[in-house]
């Protein structure tokens, strides 16, 4: 459960850097709650958030093979769930 709520708080604090133009400390933030996401588990209900969030962070930088990779990890999860 505390690695679940750590890895919201940052992808919370990445989703606030990229508003505000800094890409490259929401990419260093979403590292840093990847190892959370690690640590729960990778529970779908994170993680697909967590590779969109991801994949928009890389697309924001204009690495679109980063960003789509991160997109076809989310898309695989929700075609598991239907």
């Amino acid at each position: 459960m505390k690695f679940a709520l750590g890895v919201e708080m940052l992808m919370e604090t990445a989703a606030n850097y990229s508003n505000h133009g800094q890409h490259e400390k929401a990419l260093t933030t979403l590292a840093s709650a990847e190892q959370f996401l690690e640590a729960a588990g990778y529970p779908d209900s994170l993680a697909a958030g967590y590779f969109i969030q991801h994949g928009s962070a890389f697309a924001n930088l204009k690495r679109f093979g980063e960003a789509l990779q991160e997109f076809g990890k989310a898309r695989a999860i929700f075609k598991k769930h239907g």
